[in-house]
């Protein structure tokens, strides 16, 4: 079925495919890429296309966390040197090149503290001094070491990110040190096929109005406001804030644009909205 429009509904319609994604791509999230955490000395946080806001050094090198250390700051990468590991069935395989080939301590650099007064057990918010094998002293955040990668040549490389192989992660692989984002009630963040998107609370892709106008009559037929609870107070002086439309409802809105939904995004994570109104169009806030 073919949709007739006006012309003032069709540049309506194009403005507000302004995905939220440009949101985050384009610093007008930055704010909220840290949110309130505390960090401390040689960290900061930057936002990425694809993985939303890292942590990363001053300099800008990703910071990493490893699945396979399961005990609170305990790390299991260390100096050790392995020239052979176990397969399927027990089969032993050797590894390649075992003269230079790198311990896990050598590949994945422990992150360790700037401040030279920090002792084990003091914390910066979810940060903490832990302590390693060799007693010498890495930071963990949330319980996880941290650790730099070998890998990384340049500031906002990530070539230490493991790969999915058969739903399984490489065991190598690491992964990024994801910041915390400080939203609004009802709203989140997932990983869609534009990256880090802003979504509602049932991970519906949210949009933004390009020209700041809003949106009413055949408009509402695409684009759905995201409404905010009636009673919601807000910080003053915050980038959010909400508007009251026509019929009462309370509409979020940042730095003054109304959030849509897209009627055509059917599945949590769709991107649908950004192939309307024709060439130009840019995708919704990027995540994971």
């Amino acid at each position: 079925m073919i949709k007739i429009m006006n012309k003032a509904n069709y540049n309506k319609t194009r403005s507000l495919r302004n995905i939220v994604f440009g949101l985050l791509a384009f610093g007008w999230l930055s704010g909220f890429a840290s949110g309130s955490a505390q960090m401390p000395d040689g960290v900061r946080t930057t936002m990425t296309d694809e993985s939303g806001p890292v942590f990363v050094t001053e300099d800008g090198f990703t910071l990493y966390s490893w699945r396979d250390d399961d005990r609170a700051n305990h790390s299991k990468c260390n100096n050790d040197e392995y020239h052979r590991v176990l397969g399927r069935g027990q089969a032993v395989n050797y590894l390649p090149d075992p003269e230079t080939r790198p311990t896990c301590e050598e590949a994945w650099p422990p992150f360790r503290p700037v401040d030279s007064t920090l002792s084990v057990g003091d914390a910066i918010g979810d940060w903490q001094v832990m302590v390693r094998h060799d007693d010498t002293l890495q930071w963990s955040y949330q319980g996880k070491p941290v650790y730099r990668s070998s890998y990384d040549d340049k500031p906002g490389d990530m070539n230490g990110v493991g790969r999915s192989y058969g739903g399984r992660t490489s065991f190598l692989g690491r992964t990024p040190l994801y910041a915390p984002i400080d939203l609004p009630p009802g709203l989140s963040t997932r990983q869609s096929a534009a990256g880090y998107v802003l979504t509602n609370a049932e991970g519906m892709t949210l949009y933004s109005s390009r020209s700041g106008g809003d949106c009413a009559g055949q408009c509402l037929e695409d684009w759905k406001p995201v409404l905010a609870p009636a009673a919601l107070i807000l910080d003053e002086g915050r980038d959010w804030n909400t508007a009251f439309r026509d019929d009462g409802a309370r509409q979020w809105q940042y730095q003054g644009n109304g959030l849509y939904t897209f009627s055509g995004d059917l599945l949590a994570g769709d991107i649908k909205g950004v192939e309307q109104g024709g060439v130009g169009a840019r995708s919704a806030i990027p995540r994971g």
